[in-house]
């Protein structure tokens, strides 16, 4: 079995209003937590997946695509290059403000 997230960090959403509050919450680490469980970890495109279900689900709406990377860059070029068509071709722009200077 393989855990596809965007991030290493499993975020209880039953506690956000404690964060929310300042109140510290456990810090819990995915990749710790599947130890010993036979599964794997993989870092997902949480966020260019939103995007382009969004878009695709309202076409009228403006989905913009921002992001400290360029989309799909821990991807290899083959799937970058198709990620990068489906977001044309959705309509959705993207960028990395760190870029934008």
């Amino acid at each position: 079995m393989t855990l596809v997230n965007a991030q290493e960090r499993f975020t209880e959403r039953m506690r956000l209003h404690m964060t929310a509050t300042g109140r510290r919450v456990a810090e819990l680490d995915v990749p710790e937590l599947l130890a010993g469980t036979g599964a794997r970890f993989v870092h997902g495109l949480g966020g260019v997946e939103s995007a382009a279900e969004i878009a695709e689900r309202h076409p009228g709406m403006n989905v913009v695509l921002l992001g400290r990377a360029e989309p799909g860059a821990a991807v290899g070029p083959m799937a970058r290059t198709d990620l990068r068509g489906a977001l044309d071709r959705l309509g959705v722009p993207r960028g990395c403000p760190a870029r934008w200077g």
